[in-house]
Formats: C-alpha cells, sequence, structure tokens
C-alpha cells in the first residue's frame, strides 16, 4: 500500500527533524545560546506541514477501510470515528496556532545599545516589554537577557514608531 509507505516516510522525517532541532537547541543553551524567531518558525512550519501529511495519509488508509463492503461492520465505525477524530483534531490545532501567531508573536531588531549590537525582543500583548539579548548571527542570539526594559501598557513596538517613547523602567543583568 502506497499510503502506508508514505505515512512512514513522513512520520521518520517528522521524528528525525524533532530529535535534530531538540539535540541542536541543547547543544546551544551549553554555550547560553538560543534560535532567533526565524529558525523557531520556520522549524514549527515544516513540523506543521509534516504532521498534517501524516494525518492525511492517515484518513487515506482509515477510507480505504470504510470503503471496504468485506470489512466488518466494527472496523468500519472505527475508521468513521478515527477519521472524525483527526479532522477535530487538525481544526483544533489549526485554531491553536492562529491564537499564538496573533498573540504570542515577538518581533525581533537588531539594535546599537550601549555601544553593542543587540538583539531586542519586543512583547507588546498587554504590557510592552523589551528584552535585550547578546547579537550572535542572523540564526542565533544570547540566550541571556542583559536588559529588560518595560514600556508600560500598550500593544505597539517601540522601535516601528518615530519616536520611541520613555521607558518607564529598566532593569540590567
Amino acid at each position: 500500500m502506497p499510503y502506508k509507505r508514505i505515512c512512514l516516510s513522513f512520520l521518520i522525517a517528522d521524528i528525525a527533524l524533532v530529535i535534530t532541532y531538540q539535540v541542536s537547541k541543547s547543544v546551544l543553551g551549553l554555550y547560553h545560546m538560543a534560535y532567533r524567531n526565524a529558525v523557531n518558525y520556520t522549524v514549527y512550519t515544516i513540523l506543521g506541514i509534516l504532521t498534517l501529511a501524516i494525518f492525511v495519509q492517515i484518513i487515506f488508509i482509515l477510507f480505504r477501510l470504510v470503503r471496504k463492503r468485506q470489512a466488518k461492520p466494527a472496523i468500519r465505525i472505527l475508521s468513521g470515528v478515527g477519521i472524525t477524530a483527526i479532522i477535530v483534531t487538525i481544526a483544533i490545532a489549526f485554531l491553536q496556532i492562529f491564537i499564538r501567531g496573533v498573540f504570542g508573536h515577538q518581533p525581533e531588531h537588531i539594535v546599537e545599545k550601549d555601544g553593542r549590537t543587540m538583539l531586542a525582543r519586543v512583547d507588546s500583548f498587554l504590557q510592552v516589554e523589551v528584552r535585550y539579548y547578546e547579537y550572535v548571527n542572523a540564526l542565533v542570539r544570547g540566550s541571556r537577557t542583559l536588559i529588560h526594559e518595560d514600556y508600560g501598557n500598550g500593544g505597539y513596538d517601540p522601535f516601528e514608531m518615530e519616536n520611541i517613547p520613555d521607558v518607564q523602567r529598566y532593569i540590567y543583568y
């Protein structure tokens, strides 16, 4: 059955990507570094596509079981329930991804601060906070917060404004 082989190959790719990503993240952590948003978003997108492809292949396999006339009624019912469960799981996953994307996005900016090149991550959901990290390169940043700035209430990115507002509170680490 080609669906089973395709499903297995997607599953192996999914597992290999998760292991590679987690191991490399752990190694970076040993050197007090972390991946930047671009790497994380790329890995999560590829994982999502591979997982969706696995679910689609499983739906095809279950659908073939439902269509078989000689299959036992219990198997046909379980296959139908499995298809429904997978479709509901996909819908919930898309809703969760949408909510995290809207409320959890933290834009990054490369800035000069105190004579050093740093990476500023803006968290502006309810409280506008900026955390500065060591800038390493396009894929990696330092993992330790060097400076934390609090701009107060709002939902804006201070680096995208013409005049950066005053910092209400800051902490140097």
